[in-house]
């Protein structure tokens, strides 16, 4: 037997990576056998079958030895004990560790038996499942400070113990919200109109009350008068208590009971086939212990167990590590010790299998956006996901990438992968899938194989009416300047500085993938950013040493990228926000008072004039659509007549119909002879809009044309990099 083989932060990384694997696969696994005799580290038997031993003795950990201890609710009803044994199973399995298991019979017992398994001497890992087990492995694990051991479902601070823990808040969160739109939605009969729904706890500890928070504040988000019954069985392993509280609350109207009572909740579950309400289970699938009864389980560590992977908007990766450390972190090769060659291989095959080209040695930071993504998507691969779900994947995509992207999406499809691809881009839709569903205000509307729908019927669907396309024809400036940088400087990478005139009455572009110096632009045209180099002009006046009160006076108006943050605030009425930034207009502030009665009568007039949805002006704005959120801070920054607008990420978020009005908006000042700056990432939006266009790369211009000069595609190498002098020297050689 191999001891002491770890170094303390080996240890602590080991363990923590290595169960939260062994957790994962086993998420869904069948539950584990029931025990009702306790036994001790002395008397333990070792549960490993013949099969295990003979893995064990041909797998790197074949002298690895781990002790489980599990929580006094024992094995049963599909809890978080049998949860965790299927993990051990499952490392025993894949590195072939063998394994001791034991059940108390008391809370008591359990430092008894951490002590006697520690004073062995024969583990090289202590497992200790729960957090009633704090207290007494604490006191154990203090010691015995050479004695490895590992926590799970709470947290230690000591040296010596791995700590695994979930976000069960969330999860329950969840749970909440699913019972009160279950109930608004009527999807069972057993469902009512009533305002009350029940939760269940094990024991009244910091953990099941983070689920019964959890629960309450998920369904009070969906319902704020939802009343939510909370009770405790005072124990994990008490049906009869759990059954008994169960029926107490039907008494009181619920028709919904979610618990985190571990084997209590079996008694739950019988009540609920005896008072016809329905259960939400925990930990692991429950719903085979009542089929007709529980609608849904909670499950921890659910995705990849599942098969389901995750692909979001804002990559989730880690900037200071190589691609292959990124694609195997969290689930690494080799057990306890990482195996990095084998873990390279697997993802070498996993390249070449899906087409992939990445650098795997090479740091994420140094990636394109478009390789970033390819990371992400090789993440769930890796995973074992068969389902991947891709949330906005081209909203920072340059046109090639957006190519590059659907061609590993139609491999992976042609590999047997299920993909779910969440976009509000029609022509993308209707290029990639093979089936449409549109979800509007929260429900399903449409569904239809995509070769029997195109884009003008989509966009009905999602908006619930027609929606025109606007394109705009191009026009050559032909009013004064408004808005003039000269020489200026966005950020210290940028090797040359950057010239743009806008003239009345034209649309100017920028185009770019974000984080190419549009932040910057944007924020020192406002005054929200100190310009170092350069000067910035409004109508024929310096500003860049104004403030922003000074440069709205002189006539710009402003749509920020980030409306939560620097245009509206969520608590503030939709009067109150109008108001913003015009606090000293003469006609809102007269002798140091502000006039609300005018001040409310032209919010009226502005939510009349672009159709806000709302229950009135003294609504808060927090509580509007991202579409109508935008649509009062439009009303607001056009009613005070600037002469230039700057308007960043206006569409972002939006639905169909949204963008439509916001378009319709700015051809309108566009017409009335204003000057607009539009920084957009959607090159669409830029190329149907705009009159001119520039394109930012890394804080530099690498192209000024007029609009329709370039295709898409040709912008999109501006986009990536390449200079205009290049392309068109490209051009005439062709």
């Amino acid at each position: 037997m191999r001891k002491n083989i770890f170094t303390k932060a080996t240890m602590r990384r080991a363990a923590a990576f290595g169960l939260a694997g062994c957790m994962a696969a086993a998420s869904l696994t069948g539950c584990g056998s029931s025990k009702t005799e306790s036994t001790t580290a002395a008397n333990a038997e070792t549960k490993v079958e013949a099969e295990g031993e003979s893995k064990a003795e041909a797998a790197d950990g074949s002298d690895i030895h781990v002790g489980i201890i599990f929580t006094e609710a024992g094995l049963s009803g599909n809890s978080f004990n049998d949860l965790a044994l299927e993990g051990v199973k499952k490392a025993a399995d894949d590195y072939g560790i063998t394994y001791d298991e034991v059940e108390p019979k008391s809370v008591s017992d359990e430092e008894i038996i951490q002590d006697e398994m520690a004073s062995s001497g024969e583990y090289d890992l202590i497992i200790c499942v729960g957090a009633e087990q704090v207290d007494a492995l604490t006191n154990v694990a203090t010691t015995y400070p050479d004695q490895k051991f590992a926590l799970l479902d709470a947290n230690s601070d000591l040296d010596n113990v791995a700590s695994y823990s979930c976000k069960e808040q969330e999860g329950a969160f969840l749970a909440g919200a699913l019972a009160v739109l279950a109930k608004q939605e009527k999807i069972d009969d057993k469902l009512n109109d009533g305002k009350v729904i029940g939760f269940i706890g094990g024991v009244d500890n910091p953990l099941i009350n983070h689920f019964a928070a959890g629960y309450q504040a998920g369904a009070q988000y969906i319902d704020p008068d939802m009343q939510v019954l909370i009770d405790y069985a005072g124990s994990f392993n008490d049906p009869t208590t759990a059954k008994t509280i169960a029926n107490t609350f039907v008494e009181k109207g619920a028709d919904v009971i979610f618990h985190a009572s571990g084997a209590s909740g079996m008694g739950m579950f019988q009540a609920a086939e005896e008072k016809g309400f329905v259960a939400i289970g925990v930990n692991l699938n429950q719903n085979e212990i009542a089929p007709d009864y529980i609608m849904a389980s909670m499950l921890k560590k659910l995705d990849y167990a599942l098969g389901i992977g995750m692909v979001h908007q804002h990559f989730m990766l880690v900037n200071q590590l190589t691609v292959l450390e990124n694609i195997i972190l969290g689930k690494e090769s080799g057990g306890f010790l990482l195996n990095r060659k084998e873990s390279r291989k697997k993802v070498e095959e996993l390249v070449e299998r899906f087409g992939f080209r990445l650098p795997l040695d090479e740091k994420v930071e140094n990636l394109s956006v478009g390789m970033k993504q390819r990371v992400e998507i090789l993440k769930t691969l890796y995973r074992g996901a068969d389902i991947i779900i891709l949330d906005e994947p081209t909203a920072v995509l340059t046109p090639q990438e957006v190519e590059e992207l659907f061609k590993i999406l139609r491999q992976l499809k042609k590999n047997g992968k299920t993909i779910i691809f969440i976009t509000h881009k029609l022509n993308e839709t209707m290029s990639l899938s093979d089936r449409i569903t549109v979800i509007r205000k929260g429900k399903v509307v449409f569904n239809c194989d995509t070769c029997d729908t195109n884009e003008k019927e989509l966009a009905t669907q999602m908006v619930g009416r027609q929606v025109e396309s606007i394109v705009t024809k191009a026009e050559d400036p032909h009013g004064p300047v408004v808005l003039e940088l000269k020489n200026v400087r966005l950020h210290k990478r940028a090797q040359e500085t950057v010239s743009i005139q806008v003239h009345a009455g034209e649309i100017f572009g920028i185009a770019g993938v974000d984080g190419n110096g549009q932040q910057e632009l944007e924020e020192m045209i406002v005054g929200n950013r100190k310009t170092e180099e350069g000067t910035i002009s409004m109508n024929g006046k310096e500003v860049q040493n104004l403030s922003v009160k000074e440069r709205k006076a002189m006539g710009l108006g402003y749509i920020p990228s980030d409306r939560h943050k620097d245009a509206m605030v969520p608590d503030f009425s939709i009067t109150e926000n109008f108001l913003l930034g015009y606090q000293e207009d003469p006609k809102y502030c007269k002798k140091g008072f502000i006039d609300y009665k005018a001040l409310e009568e032209d919010a009226k007039v502005q939510v009349e004039q672009f159709e806000i949805k709302i229950a009135g002006v003294s609504q808060h704005i927090g509580q509007l659509s991202g579409g109508n959120q935008q649509k009062v801070i439009l009303g607001r920054e056009t009613s005070h007549d600037p002469s230039f607008m700057l308007v960043a990420q206006p569409v972002r978020g939006l639905d169909i119909g949204a963008i439509e009005r916001v378009h319709k908006t700015l051809l309108q000042l566009k017409k009335e002879g204003k000057a607009i700056l539009l920084i957009s990432a959607e090159l669409s939006e830029v190329m149907n809009l705009s009159d001119r266009i520039a394109v930012l790369y890394e804080g530099e211009m690498s192209a000024q044309f007029k609009a329709g000069q370039y295709t898409k595609e040709e912008i999109g190498l501006f986009m990536a990099g390449k200079k205009q002098e290049d392309v068109a020297n490209e051009m005439d050689q062709q």
